[in-house]
């Protein structure tokens, strides 16, 4: 998102290296003895000297108020057409419980197609802070290959991210979407190791069915796992989806809390699975109950 302000600041101020303000960090979960704590920073970051963005942190911790020594991995999640990127908070709070750092960056109009760039220069923004002394993500970031996954349009904007950017994104993540037909040629050219592409479909989504991205994943260059989580629906990926949104869904099966649970135990184990060897994530063997094959 387009903030004149940032491009006034880089002018009159220098030094500031890629941040443009923000807000103090909230902590947002405690830490535990299994998992994370998990706060939350909303940042403005400055991606060019006339343009930022701003962002939404889930930033693991180990004690209240302080992050939790880096580096952490990096997810970026982009989020569904006229979606805001906090009605995904409960996956970017489950993954820093994790030891993730995920970030969603905003997009104009909440559409992410009209600002393809914003994820991947953000994480350059946020690579950088990483090495910058004083900055509160100073070595936070791990600046390995990260993860991009995205919801419905967010997974189309996810797939020209990872396509973009393959020196920074190693797996791909699709929630309920499909490539875009126009990268059709790119993504026949794209080669890529098992385990770097993975999608998840739900069994009753109204907006788009599990035939219709098991047919769109055939675009991609290589074989791409296709999960199908039981008795969900489209909008029970997010929090406070409206009565339209409702309305053109089908009836899930499912409580939300029992789609998400299923959806969390997967990421675990496709997350798990770049440094597991044991963790197969093209056979359904390895998938958590309620997630079967098409």
């Amino acid at each position: 998102m387009r903030r004149w302000l940032c491009g006034v600041l880089a002018v009159m101020v220098v030094g500031l290296g890629g941040a443009c303000g923000g807000s103090e960090p909230v902590d947002l979960v405690a830490p535990s003895e299994d998992a994370f704590g998990v706060m939350l920073l909303e940042r403005t970051f400055r991606v060019r000297a006339d343009d930022a963005v701003d962002a939404r942190l889930y930033i693991p911790t180990e004690v209240l108020g302080e992050a939790a020594p880096g580096p952490h991995p990096v997810v970026l999640f982009v989020q569904g057409g006229l979606v805001k990127p906090e009605q995904y908070g409960w996956i970017g709070e489950h993954l820093a419980s994790q030891g993730y750092l995920v970030v969603m960056p905003e997009h104009l109009f909440d559409l992410a197609i009209f600002s393809i760039g914003n994820g991947a220069d953000v994480v350059e923004a946020m690579d950088r802070a990483s090495g910058r002394s004083g900055d509160f993500l100073e070595g936070l970031v791990d600046e390995s290959p990260a993860v991009v996954m995205g919801h419905s349009l967010g997974g189309v904007i996810a797939t020209k991210t990872w396509l973009d950017r393959r020196e920074r994104f190693s797996l791909l993540v699709l929630l309920q979407s499909i490539p875009d037909p126009s990268d059709a040629d790119r993504l026949e050219e794209a080669a890529f190791e098992p385990g770097e592409v993975f999608a998840v479909a739900g069994e009753v989504d109204g907006r788009i069915t599990v035939e219709e991205i098991a047919e769109e994943l055939g675009l991609f260059a290589g074989e791409v796992p296709l999960a199908v989580v039981e008795g969900m629906n489209h909008f029970q990926m997010i929090d406070g989806p409206t009565a339209s949104q409702q309305e053109s869904d089908w009836p899930a099966e499912v409580s939300r809390e029992v789609s998400r649970g299923r959806v969390l135990a997967l990421l675990d184990r496709v997350l798990a699975s770049r440094h597991d060897d044991s963790l197969d994530m093209s056979s359904s063997a390895a998938w958590p109950e309620g997630v079967v094959e098409p």
